[in-house]
């Protein structure tokens, strides 16, 4: 193992990796790509575990890449957990774990913990799109995992000195994830309203029957 990296040189893998990551979840590279930046071994169990279709919103820029929390494991090892851009004004969280493989960084795990819901069919896996009913489900379960990661950010934010870089920076992730929180709450409340519309109009139907 080389020079042990500073956190903003670990930052700096990290966002450089997730970049990739959404240009294959955009559809703008191929997965085999990200091999050059994880293990065989990491890269087999992502390609396992993600889900078909694709991100919408064209090229990546550094903006579609939020700020990157660091949680060092020992000297080679840390987890990077960063949010990124999944479409216009919707939100993702990523999580990497890193770690020292030879003279390189690399990921050993990748993970999106949130926004299955934003992939777009269309592309050349096949998707089932899911019933109103099922999007609901999932609006919900995303919803207390995204209001998890707000508490346990804004718990961050309390241990944090005023005026350090640190609290500016978890101040940053934890607007990211009131914006994620206030989406889901948006789009389970219109979900909610659609679903009881179709059940009166399928009561409606059954009385004229």
């Amino acid at each position: 193992m080389g020079p042990i990296p500073t956190d903003t040189q670990l930052e700096d893998i990290a966002r450089f990796i997730a970049r990739a990551t959404l240009e294959v979840e955009r559809s703008l590279r191929e997965p085999e790509q990200l091999l050059a930046y994880m293990t065989p071994q990491a890269w087999q169990r992502w390609q396992q575990t993600r889900l078909p279709g694709a991100f919408t919103g064209g090229g990546v820029s550094r903006a579609d890449v939020g700020v990157t929390r660091i949680q060092r494991l020992d000297t080679g090892r840390a987890i990077a957990n960063l949010v990124t851009r999944t479409d216009t004004e919707r939100w993702g969280a990523l999580t990497l774990q890193l770690e020292a493989v030879g003279d390189r960084w690399r990921a050993t795990g990748l993970q999106r913990l949130y926004a299955a819901r934003h992939y777009q069919t269309g592309t050349r896996r096949p998707v089932v799109e899911p019933s109103p009913q099922q999007r609901l489900t999932a609006a919900r379960t995303d919803r207390r995992e995204a209001a998890a990661a707000l508490r346990a950010v804004q718990r961050r934010l309390d241990e944090l000195p005023k005026g350090s870089s640190g609290r500016r920076a978890t101040n940053q992730l934890s607007t990211t994830w009131e914006k994620v929180v206030a989406e889901l709450d948006r789009e389970i409340a219109t979900l909610t309203q659609r679903l009881e519309h179709g059940r009166q109009a399928q009561r409606v139907l059954r009385r004229t029957r």
